[in-house]
């Protein structure tokens, strides 16, 4: 983590602002992607709350 915030050493806060925004839309493209893939395989997992919820 220190050579990250080194490296940001001097970054004005406006560049601050447009860096993060980059890094989130990346990171929420990323995930939009990796939502894709998820399937779902816990129905015991579920059935279980839900009988937990119901008694």
């Amino acid at each position: 983590m220190d050579k990250y915030i080194e490296a940001l050493k001097g970054i004005s806060y406006s560049d601050w602002v447009k860096l993060r925004m980059c890094m989130d839309e990346e990171f929420d493209r990323q995930i939009g992607e990796a939502k894709k893939q998820i399937r779902f395989n816990g129905v015991e997992k579920v059935k279980r709350t839900i009988r937990h919820y119901i008694n």
